[in-house]
């Protein structure tokens, strides 16, 4: 773990070593960097958070990340306001929103299309009137006989595809209705559709090193690191976590064997299908007493 966070301050310092460089001739960079630098840091911070286990209090390193990021956040919005009166409106077409809200899409996810906040979603509903739950009032006899129709074309169709088909003709149903209408017009279907459920397999290793599951993080790739690590699947032990700086298949074995030396050799390993495991892979196949002659 020390590894890690060595590699986590070096990226630190780099971070901080290019906001004091931009501040020291901003004219020599263009209007974006500003905002790309401001990705950085908040990617390093999410970074920093998750190795150190920190989210606040009185680390150092972690606040001035925060002060750096804000002070960059401000400038950006003073940018803005000097630019124009006021904080710009984001335009939301009322057709648009209107059209996905019918279509099933929660605020959430409307906010995360247009770049915004939720509640800038909702004022705009409330100002166009449109309301998120205004659901079609039908009998359960008339919605019994669209069901019968849309199950005699899809004999497979189950209750998703039942609310798709009905918002497609612009009828929106609660899902408990739709549930109810299934189970009335098309019971066998649904008895059929509750056996055929996926059922998670147990998992389950015999003892220590019968099995080693290895993969690789690759998120800090863009600095040029490359995060490899090991793990039992029967005690759960960590048998090697490195820090490397390139993704090679000679790097990974390397690792491999130095966990080999503290732990011993495993039965079993389990790896994606990345070039990067290939040389262990390889190593287990031609091993005496692990391969497929063995």
């Amino acid at each position: 773990m020390d590894d890690i966070e060595n590699v986590v301050f070096d990226l630190v310092k780099e971070t901080v070593q290019e906001v004091l460089q931009y501040y020291s001739m901003p004219e020599a960079y263009g209007e974006e960097y500003s905002i790309n630098l401001i990705d950085v840091i908040q990617q390093v911070l999410e970074v920093y958070v998750l190795i150190n286990g920190c989210i606040d209090g009185d680390d150092e390193v972690l606040n001035t990340l925060k002060t750096l990021a804000q002070a960059m956040i401000n400038e950006e919005e003073s940018k803005i306001v000097i630019r124009r009166k006021g904080r710009p409106e984001i335009l939301i077409d009322k057709d648009q929103l209107r059209y996905l809200v019918e279509q099933g899409f929660s605020v959430k996810h409307i906010s995360l299309m247009f770049n915004c906040s939720r509640r800038t979603i909702e004022r705009r509903m409330a100002e166009f009137e449109i309301s998120l739950h205004k659901y079609s009032l039908l009998s359960d006899d008339y919605l019994d006989g669209i069901t019968r129709e849309i199950v005699a074309l899809f004999p497979r169709c189950g209750e998703n595809l039942l609310i798709g088909r009905l918002r497609s003709s612009g009828i929106v149903i609660q899902r408990e209705r739709v549930r109810e209408s299934l189970r009335r017009v098309d019971p066998t279907g649904v008895m059929a559709r509750c056996r055929g459920r996926l059922h998670r397999r147990q998992y389950s290793v015999p003892s220590a090193n019968a099995l080693w599951h290895i993969d690789g993080y690759h998120k800090l790739i863009r600095w040029g690191y490359v995060i490899h690590g090991g793990i039992d699947g029967f005690s759960r032990l960590i048998t090697f976590l490195n820090v490397s700086t390139n993704n090679l298949s000679n790097t990974v074995l390397h690792h491999f064997l130095k966990g080999v030396e503290e732990f011993g050799l495993p039965l079993r390993i389990r790896t994606d299908r990345g070039g990067e495991n290939v040389a262990v892979a390889s190593y287990m196949m031609n091993h005496p007493s692990r391969g497929p002659d063995s």
